[in-house]
């Protein structure tokens, strides 16, 4: 059997008196259409019809999941980890496989990343770095440097207080 996929109007009123009834009394329930994964449907459709088809043993179940996950699969690229407070972005953790570098994915995230944080009026801090590349790849975002600066007490009595620094 197979159906035509036209417009909804034209494939249903090509429905039967019987599946219109149906889905009549489906409409009086609180029924949800959602995706789930395929990990349920399988487990589900094993729990349910699996001793209607003996024939099609557990292994095989197990050959199709696995195959629905290698299906499944988008190999990640790129990821970041962003923290916000107020009106600041922080670069937490950007990590890039050597499979992302080779095709620019980072540089695709992260401009992306500018593109929905944009019009939000937030600063985006990449935290600097003293890694030449690193610090190349956040200047070519048009990043400035902003150095920040810290305060060191030396507390140890005389002369001691010379050795360290």
């Amino acid at each position: 059997y197979i159906l035509e996929l036209s417009t909804y109007p034209e494939v249903a009123k090509n429905y039967s008196p019987d599946l219109r009834q149906n889905l009549k009394k489906a409409s009086n329930h609180a029924l949800a259409y959602k995706q789930v994964s395929y990990e349920k449907a399988i487990a589900m459709y094993y729990e349910l019809y699996h001793h209607k088809t003996p024939h099609v043993h557990e292994d095989l179940f197990l050959r199709f999941k696995s195959l629905c996950k290698l299906l499944n699969e988008n190999e990640t690229m790129a990821i970041l980890l962003l923290l916000r407070d107020g009106s600041r972005l922080y670069n937490m953790m950007n990590s890039t496989t050597n499979n992302g570098r080779k095709i620019s994915a980072n540089h695709f995230l992260l401009d992306k990343v500018m593109q929905e944080f944009c019009s939000k009026n937030l600063v985006f801090d990449f935290e600097g770095s003293d890694i030449p590349g690193i610090k190349s790849f956040y200047e070519n975002f048009g990043a400035k440097l902003q150095p920040y600066t810290s305060v060191h007490f030396n507390r140890l009595p005389f002369p001691l207080n010379y050795l360290k620094k």
